[in-house]
């Protein structure tokens, strides 16, 4: 699958020129995706003494996230790897006002480096890479010896797929379990810590507000049976030994 040319198409058609309000501060709905994305992010990382100076990121989008990390180390080093173009111009807008940002338009399996970064992170692009343990170590040979990471992935919520009847989108095949990426992570050499939930839906219901009450208690905590349930997206923490 093309994931290069539906992003672009993606943002030039559904979302027009402004991709990041259209994705995050749109509506109520896509907001609480945003403020239960930062909460999450600031409880498993930006709340520690997070250090590094070299940063990685594959699927920075619009760097919407990528700003928190900037804001916490504005001296560090920062490099954003996107296979769409279309993508990468939005971060070139969003964060010119930043010196210290190069921008790379690579697939992030030909990316050249290793042992360059001692920070990686990544949200919602891990899901569209079709070989998953090659992408892991990818990841392990960009960190340096002590490195960290945090990577938000989408929640496989496929049964719910089922119970409504419908088959599960192309685009959305990729998405991961929690204890399948814990494996993989753990299996590539990382420490991993988590998983933890990112953003949380409750099925069915469709209800703003009883979205904003699970996850204003979910978000960024340790996944539990219920939380596995709920979270439509999820992160890990990982620390190369």
């Amino acid at each position: 699958m093309d994931f290069e040319k539906i992003y672009d198409k993606q943002v030039k058609e559904k979302f027009s020129s402004d991709y990041e309000f259209s994705r995050w501060f749109k509506d109520d709905q896509a907001r609480l995706g945003y403020e239960q994305t930062k909460k999450a992010l600031e409880r498993v990382i930006l709340s520690q003494n997070l250090s590094f100076s070299d940063y990685l990121e594959l699927g920075p989008g619009p760097g919407t996230w990528t700003k928190l990390f900037l804001n916490q180390r504005p001296e560090a080093k920062f490099t954003l790897v996107d296979i769409s173009n279309v993508m990468l111009l939005l971060s070139r807008q969003n964060l010119s006002a930043y010196k210290n940002v190069d921008f790379v338009r690579a697939d992030f399996m030909n990316f050249p480096g290793k042992n360059q970064f001692d920070f990686f992170f990544s949200s919602r692009a891990f899901e569209y890479l079709p070989e998953k343990s090659l992408a892991a170590q990818k990841i392990f040979n960009f960190l340096k010896p002590g490195g960290s990471g945090v990577l938000v992935t989408k929640n496989p919520r496929y049964f719910f797929y089922k119970l409504k009847g419908r088959k599960v989108p192309q685009i959305h095949k990729g998405q991961i379990s929690a204890s399948e990426l814990n494996d993989l992570l753990s299996k590539t050499g990382f420490e991993v810590f988590g998983p933890f939930c990112v953003t949380t839906t409750v099925p069915f219901f469709k209800n703003l507000f009883l979205d904003k009450m699970v996850g204003k208690i979910l978000a960024g905590r340790k996944l539990g049976l219920v939380g596995r349930l709920l979270s439509e997206s999820y992160c890990y923490k990982f620390t190369r030994k």
